[in-house]
């Protein structure tokens, strides 16, 4: 790649990077403000204590479950009892600065986006925000508040008179790393780093040591536990951008993609016609395919890269199924991402009803736990992919098959009298269907067998 070019592809390179980072003061993981109904605040037990519960010993905390609810909203108009006996907290339960229906509003809401989140997309963006740095931009007069530590949890529900349980996602707690991300690059400050391994006295000493490397700057931390919707993914992907830039600069397709590439012809595959004579033990599809979506099959076997278009309906999916198992058979590995976790089901389903779903590994879903991976590479490991001398057999009859249909085609469309084909033959005579029959006598006798010995049909 000439200088031109490269100066141009880091140009959409770094494009591309700035696009999944936002750094404003629209991002919540650097400008978090208290809502009404998509924020709660835990005011006991404290941060210290939640994360000794919910980190280290990964025990569930319960919300408390406050009787007569109804009774209580009627009573809000007027000033709040705090002496009220449903207003108390059981040893142990959650305690937070909402009243009681405020709470149950509150609580519902989280819930239904973090559950839509997982439904949808895939991703968990429940977290549990341990401490707060309360700073200021160099450019803005106002004062902002970042969390810390972003502990992920899930929030559950057994039914309407059951209190709301908060469990620990199977996910590692980690300091926000949007924050530490700008604060590097804004004010070159390198935040002080949290144990690997943390414990209740570790994260205690990371909030006196941050405290301590903020104070010059009047910047404060606030010990407050916060429960919120917060997503930091992107952050990922631009690390990974950022790491991969030399090998994404001399990859052929994503210098193709930002304009800076040059497209060679993709390599030749068998004509249409030569589908069916492909062995079936070689090229096979587990879904059904009509001949557009064969050819698809083919080319990207071929290593052609290519982009498949259609309405819904129209069966992508379905192709996909069969692009993945065909791939499989190669013995290649499939990467298959897509923005809704929707597609992915549709997909997955369909390679589980054609016997493959051992062979798929869900690694970004709600579903895609330490423990249920590693369990899954196991049983798949233990699996012996051999194909038996029977299903050998069954690919040898199909190609057979195959070779007949089409030989009851070609007869059907070749030409027999009067440059006419038995298909139009058939054809003229279905026009024929409301002639009325005229009974006629042949003047002699004929016998069958004697069309049968002329070739002649009736």
């Amino acid at each position: 790649m000439d200088k031109a070019f490269r100066s141009k592809f880091e140009s959409r390179y770094a494009s591309w990077r700035e696009k999944l980072l936002d750094l404003s003061a629209r991002n919540r993981l650097l400008n978090f403000r208290a809502t009404k109904v998509s924020t709660i605040k835990i005011t006991a037990p404290n941060p210290l204590v939640l994360f000794k519960r919910l980190v280290q010993s990964e025990r569930s905390m319960t919300f408390p479950l406050f009787e007569g609810t109804t009774q209580l909203e009627r009573s809000f108009s007027e000033p709040h009892d705090t002496a009220s006996p449903n207003w108390k907290v059981r040893p142990g339960e959650l305690e937070t600065s909402k009243f009681p229906p405020d709470l149950e509003k509150a609580l519902r809401r989280v819930e239904q986006m973090a559950r839509a989140s997982l439904e949808e997309r895939g991703v968990n963006t429940l977290y549990l925000a341990l401490g707060l740095l309360e700073w200021r931009p160099q450019v803005a007069s106002d004062v902002q508040l970042a969390p810390l530590l972003m502990v992920p949890v899930e929030l559950t529900r057994e039914n309407r008179l059951k209190p709301f349980v908060l469990t620990p996602f199977d996910e590692d707690a980690e300091i926000n790393p949007t924050l530490v991300y700008m604060l590097r690059r804004d004010f070159e400050f390198a935040a002080p780093e949290l144990d690997a391994d943390p414990t209740e006295e570790s994260l205690d000493s990371y909030f006196h040591k941050l405290e301590r490397a903020v104070k010059g700057r009047s910047w404060r931390v606030i010990r407050e536990a916060w429960l919120a919707q917060f997503q930091f993914k992107k952050l990922a992907m631009y690390r990974d951008l950022d790491d991969h830039s030399q090998v994404a600069a001399n990859h052929s397709l994503v210098t193709l993609i930002a304009g800076c590439g040059e497209h060679s012809l993709p390599p030749e595959i068998l004509p249409e016609s030569e589908f069916d004579n492909l062995s079936p033990s070689k090229v096979f599809s587990v879904r059904d395919a009509d001949s557009s979506q064969l050819a698809a099959l083919i080319r990207a076997r071929s290593g052609q890269d290519l982009i498949i278009q259609g309405p819904p309906g129209t069966g992508k999916s379905q192709t996909i199924a069969n692009l993945i198992a065909q791939l499989l058979l190669d013995g290649r590995k499939i990467l298959f991402v897509s923005e809704k976790m929707a597609a992915l089901s549709v997909v997955y389903k369909r390679l589980k009803e054609a016997g493959l779903g051992p062979f798929c590994l869900e690694i970004h879903s709600d579903k895609a736990n330490k423990r249920d991976v590693l369990s899954r590479i196991g049983r798949t490991k233990s699996i012996i992919s051999k194909t038996p001398a029977q299903s050998q057999r069954k690919f040898d009859r199909l190609l057979h098959l195959r070779r007949e249909l089409n030989e009851y085609v070609r007869a059907l469309h070749t030409p027999v009298s009067l440059e006419q084909t038995a298909f139009d033959l058939q054809g003229g005579l279905a026009t024929l269907a409301d002639v009325p029959d005229i009974p006629a006598e042949l003047a002699l006798p004929v016998r069958v067998n004697d069309f049968e010995t002329a070739g002649m049909g009736v």
